[in-house]
């Protein structure tokens, strides 16, 4: 069964309702929701945690419980003010356990969890869901008031998207296990959470509830690298929305985790490879930039890890049922013809 009306209009009613959920659940949720089904994972004595830094250091978030002590697959972030309704996003929760020396009986139900909802939706949650993507969608909305254009990404510059990507989420989870050694262990505490430091997110989140985050701390010289790395990325995170459509999206290492369930998951981006007449529209209208779905000329299932399944290629074919995105096999929405649309030109993401 298709999905009526509009896609890109129902998705933003569904992004801007989770983004209240996500970032207002405090208000909306009087009381943390005790489940009893997921263990709660404590910091050890002496180890570092986000609620025991003070208000002058990068990592200070308001200690206020998460409605639901859990990690979905998208960039739900600590530093939401009046805690949000899940407790962190699953980078958050692998470099904390991985300095804490967790017992993996205690992160396995955790990660269950997240494998579940992954592979039921995959980067569904990326285009649909994400609180951080929604912040990204609105500068984008503004750089289309103003009648910018959009920076088209070579196949070199979407390779270093890609490296880098993967560059990030190998230092945040080698440096969050490294510190444990003896010779790092001075600096434990200086380095814990490397990506939360550097996250736009940290920064960004806080503001939503009426709270200043903690712009700088130089009061050691890795806290003033950090600090520097997380307006440097904090630039590139606006840059990449305001001239690049969706580009972050490509970098962002919580988005790593779930693409592995972009392919084999529940949900996939099919093509019907003898009526496509690769007419560019789908590659134009991709907010993430991505050709792979018009590049791709051999498989039914074009589903790829780049891909956030905003299903935008889906709305903006132009030949009836050329792309469809299906759920268990059941088709939940379908292009359909669209006349004088053959062309990318005068497509807007």
């Amino acid at each position: 069964m298709k999905l009526p009306g509009s896609i890109t209009a129902r998705r933003r009613v569904v992004r801007g309702a989770a983004f209240g959920l996500l970032v207002y659940a405090a208000y909306l949720i009087p009381a943390p929701l005790e489940t009893g089904l997921l263990p709660a994972a404590k910091a050890p004595p002496g180890a570092p945690s986000t609620t025991r830094f003070d208000r002058s250091r990068i990592l200070w978030a308001a200690d206020d419980p998460p409605r639901i002590d859990a990690y979905p697959p998208a960039a739900v972030c600590r530093f939401i003010p009046k805690g949000g309704m899940f407790k962190a996003c699953v980078l958050h929760f692998l470099s904390e356990n991985l300095t804490w020396l967790t017992a993996v009986r205690y992160m396995l139900p955790h990660l269950l969890v997240f494998i579940v909802l992954a592979f039921l939706f995959a980067r569904l949650w990326c285009g649909w869901v994400c609180p951080l993507g929604c912040v990204g969608d609105a500068l984008c909305w503004l750089r289309r008031t103003a009648g910018l254009d959009h920076v088209r990404f070579t196949k070199d510059a979407q390779r270093l998207l890609k490296a880098g990507n993967w560059l990030l989420l190998g230092l945040a989870l080698g440096l969050s296990l490294l510190i444990v050694l003896p010779p790092l262990e001075v600096c434990k505490d200086q380095l814990f959470l490397p990506y939360c430091q550097i996250c736009p997110g940290r920064l960004i989140f806080p503001l939503f509830g009426g709270t200043l985050p903690n712009w700088k701390d130089f009061s050691t010289p890795v806290y003033g690298v950090f600090t520097v790395l997380g307006w440097i990325f904090l630039a590139l995170f606006v840059l990449a929305f305001v001239t690049g459509k969706n580009v972050w999206c490509r970098l962002c290492p919580i988005g790593t985790f779930t693409s592995f369930f972009n392919r084999g998951g529940a949900v996939a981006l099919v093509k019907d490879q003898g009526r496509c007449s690769s007419c560019g529209v789908c590659a134009d209208a991709c907010p993430v930039a991505s050709t792979r779905v018009l590049e791709d000329r051999t498989r039914s299932d074009v589903s790829h890890a780049e891909c956030i399944l905003c299903l935008r290629c889906v709305e903006m074919c132009p030949k009836d049922g050329v792309l469809k995105a299906t759920l268990f096999g059941r088709v939940i929405a379908a292009s359909s013809f669209k006349p004088g649309l053959g062309s990318p030109e005068g497509v807007t993401p």
